[in-house]
């Protein structure tokens, strides 16, 4: 395989691997996601909301549970 100059294939020292949520609580983070969106207990513009909403439900979405969707 040919890399671009410069690319790194391996971990930067220090870095952090995600680890996503245990399956059996991915129900009840999606629950609290949805309450939180029409909450709106910081009093996000659409925008602001929208963006707090796609990282929380991407952070929540890849999860180990054997059946491929975790995303590395």
């Amino acid at each position: 395989m040919i890399l671009p100059a410069g690319y790194e294939t391996q971990a930067l020292e220090g870095a952090r691997q995600f680890v996503p949520p245990n399956a059996q609580k991915v129900s009840g983070l999606y629950g609290e996601l949805v309450d939180f969106t029409y909450k709106n207990p910081l009093l996000l513009n659409d925008i602001e909301l929208a963006m707090v909403f796609h990282h929380k439900f991407v952070w929540i979405h890849p999860f180990f549970d054997g059946n491929g969707r975790t995303v590395v």
